[in-house]
């Protein structure tokens, strides 16, 4: 199942990826050999009918349909439509692994919203995590085929205890709607069992009620995930591209990549396209090279397009029941009686607390810690200039900043009946004493004591312009 050479690339090293090739499980080689020795047999053959069973005049007919069979190997664009579609394959891989259902949260989550050592709450945690594993169970006996062959029906669920006699019973009713696998269920007495141990006052309140169901429901959705990526699958025609794509590249070059007499088609065509017939290579190297890439992406691809199969690379179904089955049992009752004791730590009096390392990690040891890729950049000091309190004639000595349009409002809302000549002039003054009267407020703002002056100068704006903002009636003027 699962090849895992995590450990062999752990250090980049010379001719480290290199050493990966000569694995043979899981490898590309196991996956093409079949097809590229079938494809070594036909190109042989039709070598050697060429070269000693065709007369002159079939030879010449056997030329022209290899030349011409040339011209075809540029139409179909295979780079583009294997990698667009080994690209989604792989993302599709991936997301049925992260959508497989592991119970931990809800394992968790039991243990501390249930306590109790009493017989009936343990019966009643150890019972709930038993739902959640037949629940998983089922589903992967309808979508995985190792676990369909260890688990081959519902006896055989009885007869290795994850469901009893009176659940079969439940489960193979009748009643219950039957045109769809039955994974459901269990999640379903999980809920059940929830919602009365909340009445008989075993989980103590509501709002631990909610977070139960809530994670039941979140590890319910994981269910249906993997069940829908089994039901719907990749489209079809997608695939079959694909695959004609590949396949019909490769039996193209049984005769475009076939050698033919340099002199006769020389004669025939002209030296441009004889010119790749003037090294008689009895192995075709470059053509091999390209069925051993094209066709192990195809493989990539076919290998987890069904990752609940019985490839090298598909997962491990089998010992994720396992896992689950005993950490979670664990977990909700023999965890439970083997507490651990609070104890003082190590490092209760030490104010530096430190972890020592060994002498083959303290190489890795990281001394100085790190405050950001732009902690160290020396940045100068800036000072505020006059050049643009100057140039648009504000208050001296602040900086420039977005002039505000409509931070003083005008008075036309107020006064009916001017004309709009006066209408305008008094927006345009308004408008420079927000101007003046923000920048003395961004000023205040960032610490900056307003001098006589600059009061002055915002009251005389706000006297020309007939109003005085809010504003200045929070400023207070220096003595």
């Amino acid at each position: 199942m699962t090849y895992s050479y995590s450990f062999r690339v752990t250090t980049v090293r010379l001719f480290g990826l290199a050493r990966l090739l000569t694995i043979w499980r899981a490898s590309v080689y196991k996956l093409v050999f079949l097809e590229l020795l079938i494809y070594c047999l036909l190109y042989a053959t039709g070598s050697c009918v060429y070269r000693f069973a065709l007369s002159q005049t079939q030879k010449k007919l056997f030329e022209k349909v290899v030349v011409y069979c040339g011209t075809l190997e540029n139409v179909l664009p295979l780079t583009f439509v294997l990698g667009f579609y080994v690209s989604v394959v792989v993302q599709r891989w991936w997301s049925q692994f992260m959508n497989i259902p592991w119970p931990d949260r809800m394992m968790a989550y039991i243990s501390a919203l249930i306590p109790g050592l009493d017989e009936a709450t343990v019966t009643l945690r150890r019972t709930l995590i038993r739902y959640l594993l037949l629940s998983e169970v089922l589903l992967l006996m309808a979508v995985s085929a190792p676990i369909r062959k260890r688990f081959p029906d519902v006896e055989s669920l009885v007869q290795q205890g994850l469901m009893t006699n009176q659940e079969y019973e439940l489960y193979t009713d009748e009643k219950v709607p039957h045109i769809s696998s039955k994974y459901w269920l269990p999640t379903h007495w999980c809920a059940i069992l929830l919602g009365r141990a909340r009445r008989e006052k075993k989980i103590k309140d509501n709002f631990s009620l909610t977070v139960l169901l809530n994670e039941l429901s979140t590890y319910k959705s994981c269910l249906g995930t993997v069940f829908s990526f089994d039901w719907i699958s990749l489209p079809l025609v997608y695939t079959q591209v694909a695959t004609i794509s590949v396949y019909g590249f490769f039996i193209n070059t049984l005769l475009s990549r076939q050698y033919l007499n340099h002199t006769s088609v020389r004669a025939e065509f002209g030296p441009e396209v004889s010119a790749k017939y003037a090294i008689d290579l009895y192995v075709p190297i470059d053509t091999l090279l390209q069925l051993f890439f094209y066709l192990g992406w195809l493989k990539v691809a076919e290998q987890m397009l069904n990752p609940f199969g019985e490839d090298d690379d598909d997962f491990e179904c089998n010992f994720i029941v396992d896992r689950n089955l005993k950490v979670g049992l664990y977990a909700v009752d023999g965890a439970l009686r083997r507490e651990p004791t609070l104890q003082r730590d190590v490092w209760w009096q030490s104010g530096d607390p430190r972890l020592s390392y060994t002498e083959a990690s303290e190489k890795f040891a990281m001394a100085d810690g790190w405050f950001g890729s732009a902690a160290n950049i020396a940045v100068p000091s800036i000072a505020p200039t006059d050049s643009t309190a100057s140039r648009i004639n504000l208050l001296p000595g602040i900086p420039e900043v977005t002039p505000l349009a409509g931070a003083v409002d005008g008075d036309n809302d107020e006064e009916d009946g001017e004309d709009n000549d006066e209408d305008n002039d008094e927006e345009e003054t308004g408008s420079r004493v927000g101007r003046r009267l923000s920048l003395l407020s961004r000023s205040l703002s960032h610490g900056r004591e307003a001098s006589a002056a600059d009061f002055e100068a915002a009251t005389s704006a706000a006297e020309a312009g007939r109003r005085l903002p809010p504003l200045l009636h929070e400023l207070k003027k220096p003595a």
